[in-house]
C-alpha cells in the first residue's frame, strides 16, 4: 500500500484531524485487514500537550500493525497555525464519520484526566463504525488513577483488544514487550516516542533536548525499544527542524558511551553527523 494522508476537518470540532494510514515503523499492511484508527489521546479542556499519551498512541497502532491488523493513527492540529494541539473528545457522531472517512472499522478513544501534575488515562473505548449505522461501542475501560501506570495499560489494551478482534496473541507481561521493568523508563520511552511521532508527521517540538534526555535515559537501561527508536529519533528531529546537529550528535556521541559497539542499524545515522564531543545531554 502507498503511503495516503488523510485529512478531515470536522464541524465544530475545534481541530482538525490528520489521520495517516500507516505505523511509524513503516509496516504497510494489507487493504483486506481491518483497519483500526488510534486517535490522538483527549486530555482536560486547557492541559498542556504531553507526548507520553502520542506516545502511547502510536505505540498502539505500530503493534496492532505488528499482530496482522491495520494500525493508523490521528493528530489534531490548530487550522490557523498548523501546530499540534490538544483537543476535546468529538460527539459519537462526529468520530463515526471520521471513521468511515478513513475507511477505518474500529477507532480507539482514550480520554486522560489531570491528577495532580500530570495527566493519567482515565477511560479508554473501542468502538466500530458501519455506514447507515451508530457508532456501536464494543467495549470500554475505565484506569484508576496512579494504579496503573502508562505503559502497563498500553500493554493491557493491547492484549484485550486484540482477542475482540480476532487475532490471538501469545502470553506476554508489559516489561517483555517494553524490555524494561521499569515504569518510569518505560514511560520515557513513550515520551520519545510521541516526540517523534510529532517530528515525523511534520510537526516541530519545542523541549527536544528533554526528549533525547529521555530516551537516552532508556538506552542507559539497555532497553531494546530505546535503542531501535534513536536513529528514526534523530532523522525525524532533523527533518522537522527541532534540533540543531550539534545537539544531535552530542546525544548520539552519549549514546555511543552507552552501548560501546553501536548495532549495525546505527551506522547511516553516524555517517549523516560523524563523530563529536558529548557536550550536552550530561
Amino acid at each position: 500500500m502507498a503511503l495516503r494522508e488523510l485529512a478531515q476537518a470536522l464541524d465544530a470540532w475545534p481541530a482538525a484531524l490528520v489521520a495517516f494510514a500507516r505505523s511509524l515503523r513503516y509496516h504497510y499492511a494489507m487493504a483486506t485487514r481491518p483497519r483500526i484508527l488510534v486517535l490522538q489521546p483527549f486530555i482536560t479542556e486547557g492541559a498542556p500537550l504531553d507526548y507520553r499519551l502520542l506516545g502511547l498512541q502510536f505505540w498502539l497502532a505500530d503493534r496492532f500493525t505488528d499482530i496482522g491488523l491495520e494500525g493508523a493513527s490521528a493528530l489534531c492540529r490548530a487550522p490557523e497555525s498548523e501546530a499540534l494541539v490538544s483537543s476535546s473528545p468529538p460527539t459519537d457522531e462526529q468520530l463515526r464519520r471520521t471513521l468511515i472517512e478513513n475507511a477505518a472499522q474500529y477507532g480507539l478513544v482514550t480520554s486522560f484526566v489531570v491528577l495532580g501534575a500530570r495527566p493519567h488515562l482515565a477511560i479508554a473505548r473501542l468502538v466500530r463504525a458501519q455506514r447507515g449505522h451508530p457508532l456501536r461501542t464494543l467495549a470500554r475501560w475505565k484506569f484508576e488513577g496512579e494504579s496503573e501506570h502508562l505503559p502497563a495499560a498500553a500493554h493491557r489494551l493491547l492484549v484485550e483488544i486484540a482477542p475482540r478482534l480476532g487475532v490471538g496473541l501469545r502470553p506476554s507481561t508489559w516489561a517483555q514487550v517494553f524490555d524494561t521493568d521499569d515504569g518510569a523508563i518505560a514511560g520515557n520511552f513513550l515520551t520519545a516516542l510521541g516526540c517523534h511521532a510529532a517530528c515525523d508527521q511534520g510537526f516541530a517540538v519545542d523541549e527536544p533536548e528533554a526528549a533525547l534526555r529521555a530516551l537516552l535515559s532508556a538506552i542507559s537501561r539497555r532497553m531494546g525499544p530505546a535503542i531501535e527508536l534513536l536513529p528514526h529519533f534523530v532523522k525525524s528531529l532533523r527533518s522537522s527542524g527541532s534540533a540543531p546537529t550539534e545537539m544531535l550528535r552530542a546525544a548520539v556521541d552519549a549514546a555511543l558511551e552507552i552501548v560501546g559497539e553501536p548495532p549495525p542499524s546505527w551506522q547511516p545515522m553516524l555517517g549523516e553527523l560523524g563523530s563529536g564531543r558529548p557536550a550536552l545531554l550530561n
